[in-house]
């Protein structure tokens, strides 16, 4: 199997017809992520100015403030979330219809060898997951930008609590680097084990009448229950490897929020800080912890991506053994035969030696009373 980085690469050029889309849906998501840095900044003007001043007639503006924030927020996070799920519901659709188009392509043998039921899981279920690298560019553009902004922010407030709070960063980065290979591996398992019971279920129900003969339900209900229970462990595990990663951010991010809480309480005893700047100091590191568990996330979505795209890329890069179309049937060659035919239902001789041939170009009638055997 190609590494995934090479597959990324390749899926990539499947999203490029939608560059105008991705380009709308990033700028939508600057305008989300500004919204936090907008937020941070209101609340330590609520604090700071009006709360303290008293100031009633600014205090009576701030619901309003805060719904034309909230609106402009929702709209330009709807409008990307819309523009990156069609993209990747468009790539979606179009690998599903090369990859049927490839599989019509190939030779009987082949087939043979290949339950359709695997077949229908591939194109269904593991095509399904290459949505998730719009999925990904969503995560490494609006999330990055949303960090930026409130550590922005934040630098703005106060340097000395950002540096403190950024401290356990690496802490982070490691984190979410260090799920990135078991998340690889439990989707591939996932997908591999959905298409096994996809086969076993299928090889089961076009053997009925044989299994139903030798009383072997039993055992086939045996081989079933094994790869149903392996899938099962094997879904788990995925959704272990997915969710893992969010708390163990969290966790972190809380550690680094603790540290500011107890320095900054510090600093405003000290009267070197405003208790509003320290609110909204918090306010945006408590907004971080979104951004940051979300570009855990990211990785998630590459190894679906990677996964799916691997399994849709092993079938486009099957050359057929034998060349199909029009151009492949030379009709001046053809000819159909039947050579000394006997048909038989059970209630004596339909047909008894009958013998037929038909050249290229040519056309033949049968005729006859109804039940002598022309079909």
């Amino acid at each position: 199997m190609k590494s995934e980085p090479t597959v990324l690469r390749r899926l990539l050029g499947h999203y490029r017809p939608y560059r105008l889309s991705f380009a709308v849906a990033a700028v939508l998501m600057a305008i989300a992520a500004l919204s936090h840095g907008a937020l941070v900044f209101l609340i330590e003007h609520v604090l700071d100015d009006v709360l303290i001043a008293k100031d009633q007639g600014a205090l009576a503006a701030i619901p309003w403030l805060l719904l034309g924030l909230y609106v402009v927020k929702g709209a330009a996070s709807a409008g990307q979330a819309y523009l990156v799920n069609r993209a990747g519901f468009g790539v979606v659709m179009g690998l599903r219809r090369a990859v049927f188009g490839r599989l019509m392509a190939q030779e009987i043998g082949w087939h043979k060898q290949r339950p359709s039921a695997e077949q229908v899981s591939r194109i269904s279920n593991d095509i399904a997951q290459v949505d998730g690298l719009a999925h990904a560019f969503a995560g490494l553009v609006e999330k990055p930008l949303t960090i930026l902004v409130l550590l922005g922010s934040a630098m703005w407030l106060d340097w000395r609590l950002t540096v403190a709070a950024v401290a356990v960063l690496p802490l982070i980065a490691l984190a979410i680097l260090g799920f990135a290979g078991r998340q690889r591996r439990t989707t591939q398992q996932s997908l591999d084990g959905v298409a096994a019971l996809a086969r076993t279920t299928q090889e089961s129900l076009d053997g009925i009448a044989e299994i139903q003969a030798f009383a072997a339900e039993e055992q086939r209900m045996e081989a079933f229950q094994v790869q149903n229970e392996r899938q099962r462990s094997q879904r788990l595990g995925e959704a272990i490897a997915r969710f893992l990663p969010g708390p163990v951010v969290e966790a972190l991010a809380a550690l680094g929020i603790g540290v500011v809480i107890a320095y900054g309480g510090h600093r405003v005893v000290e009267g070197a800080l405003q208790p509003g700047e320290l609110m909204a100091f918090l306010v945006a590191l408590g907004l971080l912890n979104v951004p940051f568990k979300g570009l855990a996330q990211v990785t998630v979505h590459l190894q679906r991506a990677a996964a799916g795209a691997g399994a849709a890329f092993t079938v486009l890069d099957r050359e057929p053994r034998i060349e199909g179309g029009a151009e492949a049937l030379d009709a001046s060659k053809c000819r159909v035969s039947f050579e000394s035919v006997c048909v038989d239902f059970g209630e004596g001789a339909v047909l008894q030696d009958v013998s037929i041939s038909v050249e290229s170009g040519e056309r033949l009638a049968i005729v006859g009373p109804s039940g002598i055997g022309k079909t």
